[in-house]
């Protein structure tokens, strides 16, 4: 209690201050009360500029399903910080993987164009997802190889490699990569990369059987 009273002194003493907005919805956050938080993320963007904070509140409102008001958050933040790696590749993901339009499409792959040069293989996975999205896959495989290298364990970077192998007429990397995927979703995952990948594979493997 003391503490939550000192985090709102600090705020109500500099409205202005980012920081102290973001303290207090960190902490509001470790306690569990995540629509406070959300609140206090609210009061702050109107109070401060801060664009940490505003990063903030737009991960929170895709952690609660918000996507759309998440994504509004992520192009005011664009605008305010556009050579900001992270906020390019939060946008163009949400764009991609929420809203993924041709006209959407073609603005992440404007906005992860800066993210291309880049070794984090986050950003990696992004750049080379926009470029498979927009039929690109081989050049897509330079992005999603070092990206899934990096990333065993994390089933969409060995989802987006494996979709990439199969376009390109990969078959055997892309049977091999998506079992990966699958290996790392649950059994009963009923996302749409976890059908996509299994249906993928089904022909995958059909279409092998088939040759032989």
């Amino acid at each position: 209690e003391e503490a939550e009273a000192a985090y709102r002194k600090l705020v109500e003493l500099a409205p202005e201050a980012g920081d102290a907005h973001i303290e207090l919805v960190r902490f509001l956050r470790t306690q569990d009360r995540a629509a406070e938080a959300e609140k206090a993320a609210q009061a702050g963007i109107e109070a401060s500029e801060s664009a940490a904070l505003r990063l903030s509140y737009a991960v929170m409102l895709e952690q609660k399903g918000d996507f759309e008001s998440a994504l509004d958050v992520y192009q005011e933040l664009y605008e305010m910080r556009p050579q900001s790696f992270v906020v390019a590749n939060n946008l163009a993901s949400i764009l991609i993987d929420r809203f993924p339009t041709d006209a959407n499409i073609e603005k992440a792959y404007n906005v992860a164009k800066r993210l291309r040069e880049s070794e984090v293989p986050q950003y990696q996975d992004t750049y080379g997802w926009v470029l498979y999205l927009r039929g690109e896959a081989e050049q897509a495989l330079r992005y999603l190889r070092p990206a899934a290298e990096a990333l065993p364990d994390v089933m969409l970077a060995q989802y987006h490699l494996g979709m990439a192998y199969a376009k390109a007429n990969l078959n055997d990397e892309a049977v091999k990569t998506l079992k990966r995927a699958l290996e790392l979703s649950d059994s009963d995952d009923t996302s749409e990369q976890a059908q996509t990948a299994r249906e993928t594979l089904e022909t995958l493997q059909a279409t092998a059987t088939s040759g032989n």
